[in-house]
């Protein structure tokens, strides 16, 4: 009996060994024996021209036996209406208008508030991806139908003509189908029912795409304009504000002053890298210098800016401005 136990162990062993991989697979099994101190089951041949099979619960995927590869797909589901993208001229529309009356009882404060109307456009045409940059909503002349002037071209002011904000996600424009642009002016009367004028513009900058520009350590250029030939080709002027010029920020060396006033409308984003790539999160804020020059600060919030910083310029290469107008009668009043 114990020779026939000892003649099967034997067998059993020269059949593993004829199945045992060799080369480098065989290594590979060796190391993972010794590294985890367990040999896994022997597998049974398999011919040459038919697929290994594959373990249970492991799915197919390219390279695994053999025909068309399936993939799992998730059940279907009704599917999100998609808004469709604004056709026609880039025009303006009203959204909407809300009233805020205020009625102090007594003697009111020094700087009291008043009664005030806002008014609410929208933008849209189909333009509206390419929209980069929004001017203020201007309203130019405002009358209600009681003949009450609330707004005429005297009270537009020159600041309210040159500011702009940037547009980063066109895209979310393009969801909504419209960017909305908000004004103030003071409330109708209390007779008046609708406004019997409203005239005004919104300016807009398009731009059909970006580009990136690499500036490796801005700090080389304090004082001057950086010197980059890809901006010089682009005809963008940007100057490193020199530290001891400014008169409103910190000096710790947590950021970079940039003049951008030659070509502000062209610049999408600026980001800042230290010498491992890691972001440096900046945040931009206008200040000024001490001869009263405005500049945007990029102050990091994670780390300092030295000679290894990188800085990412997102910039438009080609823009286009516009004034959008419009002209509404007969606007009914809330």
């Amino acid at each position: 009996m114990h020779y026939l136990w000892a003649s099967a162990i034997c067998l059993q062993i020269v059949s593993w060994a004829g199945a045992a991989p060799v080369g480098r697979a065989a290594a590979q099994d060796v190391a993972s024996v010794a590294a985890t101190g367990q040999q896994q089951a022997p597998q049974p041949a398999v011919p040459a021209d038919q697929p290994a099979p594959t373990p249970a619960g492991v799915p197919q995927g390219p390279g695994r036996g053999a025909g068309p590869v399936q993939e799992e797909q998730a059940p279907a589901g009704p599917e999100e209406p998609q808004a469709a993208p604004p056709t026609g001229p880039m025009r303006l529309e009203p959204l909407m208008v809300t009233e805020e009356r205020v009625r102090y009882h007594g003697e009111p404060p020094e700087n009291p508030m008043k009664s005030t109307l806002r008014l609410q456009l929208k933008l849209t045409g189909e333009r509206l991806g390419e929209v980069v940059g929004l001017g203020p909503l201007v309203i130019e002349e405002m009358v209600d139908d009681a003949g009450t002037v609330l707004l005429s071209p005297a009270d537009v002011q020159s600041r309210d003509t040159g500011q702009m904000s940037s547009v980063r996600n066109s895209k979310r424009l393009l969801s909504l189908g419209f960017a909305a642009r908000t004004a103030e002016a003071p409330a109708p009367s209390r007779t008046a029912r609708k406004l019997a004028k409203l005239t005004g513009w919104v300016d807009v900058v398009y731009a059909a795409e970006s580009e990136e520009i690499l500036i490796d350590n801005p700090l080389q250029y304090l004082g001057r304009e950086i010197d980059h030939p890809r901006l010089k080709e682009l005809g963008l002027q940007i100057q490193v504000i020199k530290p001891g010029e400014e008169i409103q920020e910190r000096r710790d060396g947590s950021g970079v002053g940039l003049d951008l006033s030659q070509c502000s409308k062209r610049i999408r984003d600026v980001e800042l890298f230290d010498a491992w790539l890691r972001p440096l999160y900046p945040r931009s804020r206008q200040v000024q210098t001490a001869e009263g020059r405005s500049y945007t600060y990029y102050g990091s919030i994670v780390g300092k800016v030295d000679e290894d910083t990188q800085m990412f310029l997102s910039v438009y290469p080609q823009i286009e401005e516009a004034r959008i107008r419009f002209e509404f009668q007969d606007l009914e009043l809330p």
